[in-house]
């Protein structure tokens, strides 16, 4: 078996999202601020007359922020009810992994910071980490 993911970067470190929740990847638009949101919250886009938050992934992940440049995306994702967009550094590609290259996060750490993952993938030499789109998002499983 093997799943697929899209794979980007944030910073030097890779991480991917399972496919199936992307909607797309689109170039950096303009965000209007939005006031009173979480911090790592940039503010709201129009992506084709959809109004989409958009989370800096820097700032949710506690990373020194850095300009944006030609390689930076957003990536649309949905999840249950939310559609959001993620700020990251650059997306490289989307690809296939088999599931023994895939473990569960807490086998490798229990960290509070590392709150935010659920499972890594070992390609070689390589780790990428899988966020748990729940946490991140702040969203509780009711």
């Amino acid at each position: 078996m093997a799943e697929q993911f899209v794979i980007f970067s944030i910073g030097p470190e890779n991480y991917g999202l399972d496919v199936t929740m992307v909607s797309s990847i689109e170039r950096i638009l303009p965000i209007t601020r939005m006031p009173y949101a979480e911090d790592f919250v940039i503010g709201v886009m129009n992506l084709r007359g959809d109004i989409i938050p958009v989370i800096d992934m820097h700032r949710r992940l506690g990373m020194d922020e850095i300009e944006d440049t030609e390689t930076s995306r957003i990536i649309i994702i949905q999840y249950k009810d939310y559609v959001v967009g993620l700020k990251v550094d650059a997306v490289s590609n989307v690809t296939y992994f088999d599931t023994d290259k895939i473990q569960p996060f807490d086998e490798i750490s229990s960290a509070d910071r590392n709150q935010y993952f659920d499972r890594v993938i070992y390609d070689g030499a390589d780790m990428i980490l899988i966020p748990d789109i729940s946490r991140l998002l702040n969203i509780s499983e009711d």
